[in-house]
């Protein structure tokens, strides 16, 4: 008969509660400190953090709102069409595109290679690079083609900061402030919508040096 080899469970290491308070009170961790396990940046930073993650909502809301103000502009016409209407599919076309472009980017496949990548803090701060290529595209666009591509772009950088930039506030919030926080992004969205249509109410009849379409898209760039 094969021997059988005999495990004494009560033989396996184990901290006892006590061990753990040792352990925990030489590290400088009070062990029912309700701050224990937080960073140790502060809440300021967390604050200051979370809102600079939030700006990726402005982006997207100055984005939405912004295009809208900016067909309905004579200057748009003269300086992309080249004094032609613009036409329904062209209309169409400049709106949906950003959504393909924010769709690949939100394609599971695609945002997990960026995450793993980048990481989560990585790759908000890329879409934000990304962003700034598809405004400055947009901004200086001499044709249709040029134009689309720039929204395509800026769309890719919308899907890649929508899917990272709130759960990244998520991580880095503590408990108390996390719904707060996080909500943080669709108030950005919101104050983003305002702000581009207010530009494009003043904007409206600049044409010179350069149409008030372009100044309109190139604000984009500053947050």
């Amino acid at each position: 008969m094969a021997p059988v080899a005999v495990v004494d469970k009560s033989s396996r290491s184990s901290l006892s509660q006590g061990e753990v308070e040792a352990i925990l009170k030489r590290a400088g961790i009070e062990e029912n400190s309700p701050d224990a396990f937080q960073g140790r940046g502060g809440l300021f930073m967390v604050v200051a953090v979370a809102i600079f993650s939030s700006l990726a909502g402005l982006l997207m809301g100055l984005d939405i709102g912004c295009i809208a103000g900016v067909k309905t502009m004579d200057s748009f016409s003269e300086g992309l069409l080249h004094e032609e209407k613009l036409k329904d599919t062209q209309d169409s076309l400049i709106t949906m595109i950003f959504g393909v472009g924010a769709a690949v980017a939100a394609f599971p496949p695609v945002m997990d290679f960026c995450v793993s990548k980048l990481g989560r803090k990585g790759a908000v701060l890329f879409g934000g690079l990304v962003f700034c290529l598809g405004a400055a595209l947009q901004a200086f666009a001499i044709n249709m083609a040029m134009m689309l591509l720039g929204r395509i772009i800026a769309g890719f950088s919308v899907g890649l900061l929508s899917g990272n930039a709130p759960v990244y506030t998520s991580e880095i919030a503590p408990p108390a402030l996390r719904g707060a926080l996080v909500t943080g992004f669709q108030f950005a969205i919101t104050v983003g919508i305002m702000i581009a249509f207010l530009l494009a109410l003043v904007l409206e009849d600049v044409e010179k040096p350069y149409g008030g379409w372009r100044w309109g898209i190139a604000a984009q760039i500053v947050p």
